[in-house]
């Protein structure tokens, strides 16, 4: 987990300018430790210590700081009561609820994605569609969660509302859905894909409303599954 070395200084900025480097590790250590969480790599109830963390990353700890700020912002870490940040472990309930923002969110987007969505961004939401389906087949959970992202990102990326899209960003994150993923069953497995191509197949149709009911359904049954666990 390190960021050492990374040259992401735009043109017109001086690298010896302090405030910038500090912001450009910020934002460097923030995408970093969010990969990590993702992918497993940081594990639910890990405690993360501002100057291990730092460490690893090989910058100062200010930028760290604001990374961990950002992260506990947004529900990936909890603050413990004597001081310290450890990684929420989301529970059912607060799925379910994530679930539930996201059945409404992603309908309306995939509606107005429908009536606007170009032959080029079609065939990209088909390759993602395949390659999700592979790994699907695999039990991968790993390219399952990228490529099912991946569809559902070019799924709605058409839909014209910039505020919409960044909305569903917040709700649709890969730490909380792959504690989901890992209850699927082998139905839930080929469920998932036929859901898939069910409102790929819609969305080809220009059938824009049951292309939003049968995105509303591919989030309702997943909220089924965690409900038929706990």
């Amino acid at each position: 987990m390190q960021i050492r070395g990374h040259n992401s200084v735009p043109s017109g900025v001086s690298a010896a300018d302090g405030s910038y480097n500090e912001a450009s590790n910020a934002e460097l250590a923030f995408i970093k430790l969010q990969e990590d969480l993702f992918t497993g790599k940081i594990r639910p109830n890990q405690r993360l210590v501002e100057s291990d963390v730092a460490e690893e990353l090989g910058i100062s700890r200010t930028p760290v700081r604001e990374a961990l700020k950002r992260l506990e912002g947004l529900g990936y870490l909890t603050r413990l009561p004597k001081g310290g940040l450890v990684v929420m472990e989301p529970s059912p309930v607060q799925i379910q609820n994530m679930l539930e923002i996201r059945e409404v969110l992603e309908a309306k987007a995939v509606m107005l994605a429908c009536e606007r969505i170009s032959k080029a961004q079609m065939e990209k939401v088909a390759k993602y569609h395949d390659l999700c389906a592979q790994a699907a087949k695999e039990r991968d959970i790993d390219g399952y969660l990228k490529w099912n992202e991946a569809f559902h990102a070019a799924l709605i990326a058409d839909c014209g509302n910039d505020q919409l899209i960044s909305l569903i960003h917040t709700f649709r994150n890969q730490f909380f859905y792959r504690q989901v993923v890992r209850l699927f069953t082998a139905r839930d497995w080929r469920s998932k894909i036929v859901q898939h191509q069910k409102i790929l197949n819609y969305m080809r149709q220009r059938k824009c409303r049951l292309a939003a009911e049968a995105e509303k359904k591919h989030i309702l049954d997943i909220n089924k599954i965690i409900s038929g666990k706990f």
